[in-house]
């Protein structure tokens, strides 16, 4: 408990009632001046990032990179959005921990990066609803933060019995996907259905809208004798529904709310470019304000840190980061390539696994790469 001042003793002053006044009146005007002190030693206080106030931050969970704005732990990361979580894997104990954003469901799959712009990373997303024999409706959304915006092509896979299933942008409430699922049989399986994913017992929606969240809505069919049933010889696949992504990625953004003009950004104590050399350029997604930062040329590194951007050397013989992925699905990338920062011997070598599933690698210009 904290401790408790005495109370000051204060010696009887006798006013008139005009001296008073202006004594109330004079205290009344410097109740905003002490406010506006205290926020200004506040801002003050701000711990800026740089390489030495993140030092016992993780930089790493499992095989997956993390770096600033990003982080695991208090103080870690720029914002709640940027709040990461490293689960370790319960299912085995040989299994790589898993990286989770703050919401708890949205899984990150690749690394996720500060530097140089590099702001997509691949996601994926898995839900289970346990049906009712009461209920034929049913809704969840995923929506992973303000800060984040799904790209196209987002690709869903949906298993169960007898439904109707619909993906609306959560926002707008506009549709932005369907599909149909029905069991001709009791004896299919989940196994069974999700190898061809053609409608009977799982189907699929690719959804090839840019939207910030997304709205699951599952409308049950009552088809003859096939409903649910408290007790019931079928498998898992007519009790669930079971959501899985096989394809989503994310961009983000520092956020913007004040949405301010070009050329105030700078200005303002809360600015996330905290490096010398470096700039921003601004979101034009009316509902993904923001903006990101970067190095100026001839510079690279992570812009929203405190020295975080140095001088272009050009070729660099070394690999500087220690836990490099190398692989994108199945094509290998050997050094002097490399997708993280750190992991490539010049800019131009920098690649994007765009894609692991599809083995989809391609230089930042968006040229497709060959295998290396």
């Amino acid at each position: 408990d904290a401790s408790v001042s005495p109370r000051p003793k204060y010696s009887a002053v006798k006013m008139k009632l005009p001296e008073a006044l202006r004594f109330v009146l004079a205290l009344l005007l410097l109740r905003p001046a002490t406010t506006v002190g205290l926020q200004r030693s506040q801002e003050a206080n701000r711990v800026v990032p740089s390489t030495a106030t993140l030092a016992d931050c993780p930089r790493s969970c499992g095989n997956l990179s993390i770096d600033y704005p990003f982080g695991i732990g208090s103080g870690c990361s720029r914002q709640p959005d940027f709040d990461l979580r490293c689960v370790e894997n319960s299912s085995a104990q040989a299994a790589a921990p898993r990286l989770f954003l703050q919401d708890g469901v949205t899984e990150i799959i690749s690394d996720v990066s500060g530097t140089d712009q590099n702001t997509d990373f691949l996601a994926a997303f898995s839900h289970v609803i346990s049906l009712r024999s009461d209920a034929d409706v049913y809704n969840i959304s995923w929506f992973p933060g303000k800060s984040f915006l799904f790209l196209p092509v987002i690709i869903l896979n949906i298993t169960g019995c007898n439904f109707d299933a619909y993906m609306l942008e959560r926002s707008s409430n506009t549709m932005v996907g369907s599909c149909t699922v029905t069991c001709p049989t009791e004896g299919i399986t989940d196994a069974v259905a999700r190898q061809t994913c053609n409608g009977t017992g799982c189907c699929s929606v690719v959804i090839e809208n840019m939207v910030t969240s997304l709205q699951f809505r599952f409308v049950r069919r009552r088809i003859g004798k096939l409903k649910l049933e408290g007790k019931s010889t079928r498998g898992l696949l007519w009790d669930t529904i079971n959501i899985t992504s096989d394809h989503a990625a994310l961009s983000w953004v520092i956020r913007d709310d004040q949405q301010s003009s070009a050329g105030s950004l700078q200005n303002r104590s809360d600015y996330a470019c905290r490096s010398n050399h470096s700039g921003y350029t601004q979101s034009n997604e009316l509902s993904f304000l923001g903006y990101l930062c970067f190095c100026d040329s001839g510079y690279q590194g992570n812009p929203y840190i405190l020295d975080g951007c140095s001088r272009d050397r050009g070729f660099d013989p070394y690999q500087r980061r220690n836990n490099c992925s190398r692989m994108c699905g199945n094509i290998s990338v050997p050094f002097p390539f490399g997708i993280e920062y750190g992991c490539f011997g010049r800019k131009l070598f920098q690649l994007n696994c765009t894609n692991p599933t599809t083995s989809t690698l391609q230089f930042n210009s968006d040229l497709d790469a060959t295998p290396l």
